[in-house]
């Protein structure tokens, strides 16, 4: 019984400490963070496509939207957006690293800095 209860166990623990393929990632997801980061902006849309094309949409609360483009992968545990400066009036954006906790098809649960957020696929 106890051996039965320790394979559980280390089966579980490997399904969370799995770190997701690229492909398992592609698709349209909402981000959502703590207040405190989020301030002023009703979501942001990543979109990851194959060979890690990024769209990353920043919806705000007024009701405009802005888009900006990168890179996206998947390094150990670390999910990485690499932004480009397609805009000359605008500073390019620091790459965002999320610490992946977990993930499912439908979520991504991570860490930015000390705040948890969390990924939902919409497509």
């Amino acid at each position: 019984m106890l051996s039965h209860n320790l394979a559980l166990m280390v089966m579980f623990a490997a399904a969370v400490a799995a770190v997701p393929a690229e492909h398992d990632l592609v698709g349209r997801w909402r981000l959502t963070a703590p207040d405190q980061l989020q301030r002023g902006i009703a979501d942001w849309r990543p979109t990851l496509s194959p060979g890690g094309k990024l769209t990353f949409v920043t919806r705000y609360s007024r009701g405009n939207s802005h888009s900006e483009t990168g890179r996206w992968r998947v390094h150990q545990r670390q999910l990485v957006f690499h932004f480009q400066n397609s805009d000359e009036q605008r500073p390019r954006r620091p790459d965002l690293v999320f610490d992946i906790l977990s993930f499912d098809h439908r979520h991504i649960f991570a860490r930015y800095g000390p705040w948890d957020v969390t990924f939902e696929r919409t497509s």
